[in-house]
């Protein structure tokens, strides 16, 4: 009887150990799809907010069509002239710098963009229209229980 309890017991404790390491795991990969959705989000929202506040595109100090691209923004504010999206590709950041001021990092730690490739989608002589393209993966991407991957694409044009 003793040894018929012990096993039943077993198998309970084994289930449980099971039951706890499976919702750890989904804990973990929900935690790493809302830091890269919420990353993704924001950051394409100061890009877009960025590229809309803009008088102008320097095209000759943004890189389209290629990733890692760069956008180069005139802007109205001095302070703020010009205002420079890229990414640094060593540790996948999205760097905003605004003036002369220091640059500032758009994602956090815990994820790396992958793909950030922005182009110039209008006629000549029309105003731009910035197509920006996103791709942002979790940074532990090579745990399987927390890897996640969103692409986002979104265009843009100046209003001024």
């Amino acid at each position: 009887e003793v040894l018929v309890v012990l096993g039943i017991m077993s198998v309970v404790a084994g289930s449980a150990v099971s039951v706890g390491l499976a919702i750890a795991a989904a804990r973990s990969k929900a935690a790493a799809v809302e830091e890269v959705q919420s990353n993704s989000r924001i950051a394409l929202e100061v890009i877009s907010n960025r590229i809309r506040r803009a008088t102008s595109i320097d095209v000759g100090g943004s890189a389209f069509g290629v990733d890692p691209g760069a956008l180069t923004l005139r802007m109205a504010e001095p302070e703020r002239d010009p205002t420079i999206l890229s990414l640094t590709t060593d540790d996948g950041t999205l760097w905003l710098r605004e003036g002369a001021n220091a640059s500032g990092a758009l994602t956090s730690s815990a994820v790396a963009v992958t793909v950030f490739r922005v182009s110039n989608t209008a006629p000549a002589g029309a105003p731009a229209n910035i197509r920006v393209e996103l791709t942002v993966a979790a940074a532990n991407a090579g745990d399987a229980n927390t890897a996640y991957t969103q692409s986002l694409e979104t265009a843009v044009s100046l209003r001024r």
